[in-house]
């Protein structure tokens, strides 16, 4: 088998695939703006002082069974919410107040239902995760291989990006153009995607030994001061980190007995932070400075912000526009190929 057609063959293969990731990630880069206007008072104004967020958060747990509460989100994407991770599946969206706004399991909400279809294809983590996975390491070299055939004719080519008819021969050649200018786009959107579905073999690939390394970054505490309230939790560590923001609270629960806050730093490439503040029994025992993380491994951090889009609003408008190229590239294949198929 020729190289043009293992491409054409291994492109028709992906082409469902990497039409549902695509259209699927367009619409979840906007996924603030969906909760933003389906959930109640997710645009009120921030409340970002220690007082009103370790008051939301008690009431938070208040209203829960104990040891229920896996994890709260203090505000994501900066909306005026707590999103809540419960047991089993379920999650539940809070006031600032704390008051339960809604409550939910599996993918019942839409962008719940949007994130599953593109990471798992509905399927499962052992079939449809496997897909999704393979589907962006066969993209890599789909990608790599295209390039390849273009590269001898690349002095007499036009990049003129929208089809001038219908024919198969100008579909293929729009399929052509947005795939050379789109390569480094959809290899990073390939690539970042990748390590999300498998992190822990991509961090062995990428990182090494680097989970078997001294942490620098993590430190203990010299001072033991008894921290019973959650305002004091937050006050002592808002005092290690004075510029951070308060990004998520883990209670203790049926998998972790410590009280673990996390904070993003004004440093950070990370929205959600990395950077933690460990309690025991009401007495800080852990502090962890993501700043203070190798370069490497920040960077590894920062694949999730750069594949999901958890950066600024110019950074999501070319995220889109990526997702657009990488869907147009594969529809004006197929529609040629099938053209010239059934013709």
């Amino acid at each position: 088998m020729n190289l043009r057609r293992a491409h054409r063959w291994l492109g028709l293969a992906l082409s469902l695939l990497l039409c549902v990731i695509s259209i699927t990630g367009i619409l979840l880069v906007w996924k603030p703006e969906y909760i933003r206007f389906t959930v109640a008072d997710a645009g009120a104004p921030l409340q970002t002082s220690n007082l009103e967020i370790a008051q939301s958060v008690d009431n938070i747990l208040a209203v829960h069974p104990a040891d229920s509460v896996r994890l709260i989100q203090v505000q994501p994407h900066d909306l005026s919410l707590y999103k809540v991770f419960l047991v089993d599946q379920q999650y539940a969206w809070h006031a600032q107040g704390g008051e339960l706004v809604q409550r939910w399991s599996n993918n019942e909400r839409l962008e719940a239902w949007l994130l599953d279809l593109h990471h798992r294809f509905l399927l499962g983590n052992t079939i449809g995760l496997n897909m999704a996975g393979f589907s962006g390491i066969l993209l890599v070299p789909l990608v790599m291989l295209g390039f390849y055939l273009w590269w001898p004719n690349r002095r007499a080519a036009s990049f003129t990006v929208l089809p001038q008819g219908s024919r198969p021969g100008q579909l293929l050649r729009s399929h052509r153009n947005i795939g050379v200018i789109s390569v480094i786009p959809i290899l990073m959107v390939a690539i970042t995607g990748v390590i999300l579905v498998y992190p822990v073999e991509s961090a062995r690939v990428l990182l090494g030994d680097y989970a078997n390394r001294a942490k620098p970054y993590v430190t203990v505490p010299e001072d033991s001061t008894l921290q019973l309230r959650t305002q004091d939790k937050l006050n002592y560590a808002l005092a290690q980190f004075p510029a951070a923001r308060i990004r998520s609270v883990r209670p203790p629960n049926g998998d972790f007995q410590t009280f673990i806050i996390g904070l993003q730093q004004a440093g950070s490439w990370h929205r959600l932070g990395r950077t933690e503040v460990t309690f025991s029994n009401g007495k800080p025992v852990e502090i962890s400075n993501a700043l203070q993380q190798d370069t490497n491994k920040r960077l590894f951090d920062f694949m999730f912000p750069l594949h999901t889009g958890l950066l600024p609003l110019w950074y999501r408008l070319l995220l889109s526009l990526f997702g657009l190229l990488l869907l147009s590239v594969g529809g004006f294949g197929v529609v040629a190929f099938l053209k010239r198929r059934f013709r």
